[in-house]
């Protein structure tokens, strides 16, 4: 602005300066034109009507009209000089060159009410409206984005540099305007929990959402308004009303402005962290203190995946202060720290061990926080402090190279060596250079390694370390033969092998040593001396899961150690046998599947597949589908390689069967879809012949139950529990298995027939009878199946899959008629059109039965249904033959009573599908069929009334569905429903519950989803169509008839009229705007007034959306009186605002505040 103002002063004018008297013309001239532009900038800026004139109002002037005429003109063509504004086309109004001069200008004007100096403030802030203006709309909307960043701008040097501003703030001594101005703020806070009598269960239907300037500059990168406002509440209020502010802004997780939904990048310097974490760090036996540290942690850490953790916010040189504050604040609340990080948290906690091993930066971070865990009740153990550790440690690739390490000697610098003996053995597998480097293991001399003392061989070192385990780590062969051989030589007795035995089979053992250092061989010799020493520990059946060899291979699997875990199935397989090797695995990998990776299902199929140089799968094939954890789990891994191998073990219908046998249908196909590219031609037709197999069938087995051999010999229990267990099994279908310990697992299964894969996957999946939205990756799978299958095998075979029917028909029927459409798109042109003539030849005529045969319902299910009838519907409009439809519009139309009503298959469409689908099939139905079947599926008659108007009570918008008819159809009905609706009218307010009452069993579900819609909907209707009589009794009536009014929380059941329903019901401005609309053109401007002024508890109506904050409702319901009562009442509900929500002046809290602690 300053050159701009020179260029004018020095270019624009063409006048000598050097005149003092026109200089300080010039300087008033310019000042104007500021002016002007400032109000056009307003203009430009603020839209609405009446806040635009809040903001600016109209200056009262005693000059002439000519006079005022000759200087807007000569300000105006000034005004475009000043190089901001152009000309508009019409010449009208000039226009600003860019919105960011506008903006500016806006912000400019804000930032000059907050002057402290009372000569140069401009006395924006000394009216009130004008205050709650830019507190609750400038400050908290998007679309004034600009003004704000600008203001952001121009704020920062005085919360940053100005000495007087800090004085101010620190000796609270601010100026009333801004004492108001910071009390209007306070207000923000308590509207955000207004009293519950407003609510009425309204938080089970919509989050209720106030403005907020403090909470939406920090969450919008305003950093420096957020600190003039805090400035502003620090010199007005006490520290326990501004954590109270706070709290109440940024904390509560049920407020949907809850600290989780601001990122991190909104502390873009420290100092805002530091501000905000201020406000927080108060007595440490605050109740509020875990939901501050819950929220905040969740905020500042939920954003990122581990693959994000490097070029995260954290790793900003910039925000190591941040951290710093943060660990601060949970020293300082070390109460809640401790309640808050228990086990549940474990993941939370290992992303932020891992931000802070991540970097070399944080390691006297990492330190502060390792010592608070230490101390914490979940983690004060080693054992468990351990685990965590070595979970953070398992995810090494995302720690930068030499952080285990690192984190390792933080550890050893603070003398916690029982923690580190507990950590050795799982960094010995998932980092052997970290634990070479910190534990370090000292390598055996040749001359001094077999000491004659059986006590020097087992001695362990303060880790637990043996001779052996040290030369089983280097790999020294020779002397680890020696002293295998020397146990052998040696007279023990119990005590001395039990002691071997601890040294060589329990803990963190020399087998797992040398596997980790990839030493074949002495993994090998360490079998062959177990296998000859101690030959059960390999020989029990549990040594397969607990043994010396498991845990090492778990150990393995867990830190995704390939090397080692490919060795050990190795050595396995070489000394001990393939059948061991395979029973090893059988047991254990079902239980390790979390584990699993690529790679380690690559190293296991490499030795499993090896048979004495030549390749062979039917082991693996074997093992894969032995358990069905194990196949679910393996098969996601299988590449086209080995997929091969196992197709050629017992071929691919087999393979098929077996991967559906594996888990269920719906995982199959999922799992096959990521296989079927690498099918050549002949196994994918024995895939598409298995998935459309039918007659086949499948065991179906119940739960399983234990019991003792003493209760199955006893015939009372036999028939009291077996066959109250069995349901619809029989005694023949028992099947019992008898335990190691004694005890028998019986559980019953029976061959039952299987309807076809591919039908029972495409019914449970794609159907609209399943209930809910379809699976985008479903439809992307089957999409992929026929493009395979068509691409492969040519369109004949592809055309299987549509014509495909199953016990119950022609699968496509039933399916999602947008899903048949992309399904067709994926075959051929000809093989569509062939598809679609055999639809048209082979699928039965259209029935009943084709939509629903039943007499009860429930809610949902009904919508359900109406889906499902739309489907079939459509399915025989694009597909059916003549012959096929002969009866369909008799059959949509056909009536019967389900549930007590009179009901048709077209009027579950019609009142349950979306009106666009309503409107397509309506179309095709008038291009199939003519005028005269449409008219009759809108007027056969229900209940005495043709539907269209029966579908008031489900509270259609009937004008809006004739609307979307042609002219001539609209024309006929609109003839019946005017000569019918007195009647319906009359109907209306007589079974007035019918039509306005939301039943108990559906008040949660469904009541704030569309109920208030369809309420007003049926009012406009009455308003529209009511004859004289009937229109004097409807204000009377909406207001005195009652209904019951449910509630889920807390539980309630209340009477109230029918026009209070639906204000609790609405949130919905433009319908409440159309409605009152109505209700004034038809009835006058007092009617509207009657209805905002209607009571509910002895309150009127429009103070219910006033204090939930609803300023668009209360605008909406105010429009349509007239002047003198729109401003008389818009005083009583300023007045009942400021009264209820009254901040308070005594520095403490109110009981309403204090409950929110609670919350």
């Amino acid at each position: 602005m300053d050159t701009k103002r020179k260029v004018f002063r020095e270019e624009k004018t063409n006048t000598p300066i050097c005149n003092q008297i026109v200089a300080g013309a010039i300087e008033i001239l310019i000042k104007k034109i500021e002016s002007r532009l400032t109000k056009l900038a307003v203009e430009t800026i603020i839209t609405e009507p009446n806040v635009l004139e809040m903001f600016w109002p109209r200056k009262s002037s005693y000059k002439s009209s000519d006079d005022l005429d000759r200087e807007e003109k000569i300000l105006a063509e000034n005004s475009l000089k000043f190089g901001l504004t152009f000309s508009s086309a019409d010449g009208m109004r000039p226009e600003f060159l860019h919105r960011t001069f506008a903006e500016y200008l806006v912000a400019k004007h804000l930032y000059e009410g907050f002057h402290l100096d009372d000569k140069r403030h401009n006395k924006l802030l000394e009216n009130e409206s004008i205050r709650k203006l830019i507190l609750n709309k400038i400050l908290v909307l998007k679309q004034y984005d600009g003004v704000q960043v600008f203001l952001d701008h121009m704020v920062k040097h005085v919360v940053d540099e100005d000495e007087e501003w800090r004085n101010q703030i620190d000796r609270r001594q601010l100026p009333h305007r801004l004492k108001k101005f910071s009390e209007n703020l306070f207000t923000q806070f308590l509207r955000s929990f207004p009293p519950l009598w407003s609510l009425h269960d309204q938080t089970m239907f919509r989050r209720l959402y106030f403005a907020n300037a403090l909470h939406f500059s920090l969450s919008n990168g305003k950093g420096n308004i957020f600190l003039l406002l805090c400035d502003c509440l620090d010199a007005t209020f006490e520290r326990e009303q501004i954590h109270w502010a706070m709290f109440t802004s940024f904390i509560p997780s049920f407020h949907p402005t809850s600290i989780c939904f601001i990122s991190p990048t909104c502390f873009k310097e420290n100092k805002l962290f530091k501000r905000f974490i201020n406000y927080f760090d108060i007595d440490p036996a605050s109740p509020s203190t875990y939901s501050v540290i819950s929220e905040l942690i969740a905020g500042m850490f939920c954003y990122y995946t581990p693959e994000m953790l490097v070029r995260s916010f954290w790793y900003r040189d910039e925000h190591q202060q941040t951290m710093s504050d943060l660990l601060q604040f949970l020293e300082n609340q070390h109460v809640a720290f401790n309640e808050y990080f228990g086990p549940n948290q474990g993941f939370l906690l290992k992303l932020i061990l891992e931000i802070l091993m991540g970097s070399d930066n944080y390691c006297s971070h990492l330190e502060t926080f390792l010592k608070f865990l230490s101390k914490s009740t979940a983690y004060s153990d080693d054992i468990k402090f351990a685990k965590l550790l070595m979970e953070v440690f398992c995810s090494k690739e995302h720690l930068m190279p030499g952080q285990i390490a690192k984190t390792l000697a933080v550890l050893l610098g603070l003398g916690w060596s029982t923690l580190l003996v507990q950590l050795y053995g799982g960094v010995l597998a998932v980092k052997p250079e970290a634990f070479q480097t910190l534990y370090q293991p000292r390598r055996l001399e040749q001359e001094n390694a077999i000491p004659t003392d059986l006590v020097k061989f087992l001695e362990r070192d303060s880790y637990g370390m043996t001779r052996l385990h040290r030369a089983a780590f280097y790999g020294d062969v020779e002397i680890l033969d020696q002293m295998l051989e020397r146990f052998g030589q040696l007279e023990l007795d119990d005590e001395a092998k039990q002691a071997v035995r601890q040294v060589v089979l329990e803990g963190y053992t020399p087998f797992c040593f040398a596997a980790v250092k990839s030493h074949e061989n002495v993994c090998s010799n360490l079998l062959v001396f177990v296998k000859d020493i101690f030959p059960e520990a390999l020989m029990r059946k549990s040594a397969l899961f607990y043994g010396f060899i498991h845990r090492s291979y778990d150990r393995a699997v867990d830190s995704k150690n390939v090397e080692m875990f490919q060795l050990i199935l190795k050595v396995v397989k070489k000394e001990l046998g393939f059948q061991y090797l395979l029973d090893l695995l059988e047991t254990t990998a079902p239980i390790r599947n979390h584990c699993w990776s690529e790679k380690l299902f690559k190293a296991m199929a490499k030795i499993i597949v090896d048979q004495d140089g030549t390749v062979d799968y039917k082991c693996l094939n074997d093992l894969i589908f032995n358990g069905k954890q194990l196949a679910r789990n393996a098969l996601h891994y299988v590449d086209a390689e080995h997929l091969q191998g196992l197709l050629s073990v017992e071929g691919a219908d087999t393979f098929t069967k077996r991967v559906f046998d594996a888990s269920c249908t719906y995982v199959g196909f999922h799992q096959l879809s990521k296989m079927l590219k690498n099918f050549n031609q002949t196994q994918l037709l024995d895939f598409v012949k298995m998935i459309t197999l039918k007659g086949d069938t499948k065991i179906v087995k119940s739960s399983l139950f234990t019991a003792s051999t003493a209760d199955l010999s006893d015939p009372t229990y036999l028939d009291t529990f077996i066959q109250r267990f069995l349901g619809d099994y029989t005694d023949d279908d028992l099947v019992f298995t008898e335990n190691d310990d004694g005890s028998i697992t019986v559980h019953a299964e029976r061959a039952v027939p299987r309807n076809s894969f591919w039908g029972g996957f495409l019914r449970s999946t794609f159907t609209s009878l399943i209930g809910f939205s379809i699976s985008q990756a479903n439809v992307y799978i089957i999409l992929e199946f026929l493009t395979c299958v068509s691409d492969k095998l040519g369109g004949d075979h592809a055309q299987e899959l549509l014509l495909h029917q199953d016990d119950r028909g022609y699968v496509v029927i039933d399916l999602s008629q947008e899903i048949v459409k992309l399904m067709l798109e994926r075959l051929p042109e000809n093989s569509q059109e062939q598809v679609k003539q055999k639809w048209k030849e082979n699928v039965p005529p259209m029935t009943k039965d084709s939509f629903f045969s039943f007499n009860s319902t429930n809610q949902f299910r009904t919508v359900v249904i109406a889906n499902h009838c739309s489907d079939v519907l459509q399915f025989y409009l694009d597909y059916g033959s003549e012959v096929q439809l002969n009866e369909c519009v008799n059959i949509l139309t056909s009536v019967r009573l389900i549930d007590g009503q009179q009901r048709s298959v077209w009027s579950y469409i019609f009142e349950h599908c979306e009106v666009t689908r309503t409107n397509e099939l309506l179309k095709s139905v008038l291009e199939t069929f003519g005028r005269e079947a449409v008219k009759k599926l809108l007027l056969h008659e229900m209940d005495q009334f043709p539907l269209i108007l029966k579908s008031l009570s489900w509270g259609e918008d009937i004008d809006g569905r004739l609307e979307t008819l042609p002219q001539e159809i609209r024309n006929d009905i609109q003839q019946v429903v005017e000569r019918k609706s007195a009647q319906l009218i009359d109907n209306v307010f007589l079974d007035h519950k019918t039509y306005f009452e939301v039943q108990k069993d559906e008040f949660v579900k469904y009541a704030h989803e569309k109920t208030y819609k369809n309420f007003f909907n049926i009012l406009v209707f009455v308003l529209k169509y009511s004859n004289a009589q009937q229109l004097e009794h409807f204000v009377e009536n909406i207001t005195t008839l009652q209904v019951s009014r449910y509630g889920s929380w807390p539980i309630f059941e209340l009477t109230i009229s029918i026009w209070a329903e639906i204000l609790f019901l609405t949130n919905n401005v433009a319908t409440m705007n159309m409605f009152l609309k109505c209700v004034s053109q038809r009835l006058g401007t007092n009617a509207v007034k009657e209805l905002v002024l209607h009571k509910i508890d002895d309150k009127p109506v429009i103070y219910y959306p006033a204090v939930r904050g609803e300023e668009r409702m209360v605008e909406a319901m105010l429009a349509h009186l007239d002047a003198k009562n729109r401003k008389e009442i818009q005083r009583q509900v300023n007045e009942f605002l400021d009264t209820t929500f009254e901040v308070p002046f005594d520095g403490g809290l109110t009981t309403a505040m204090m409950e929110c602690f609670r919350m």
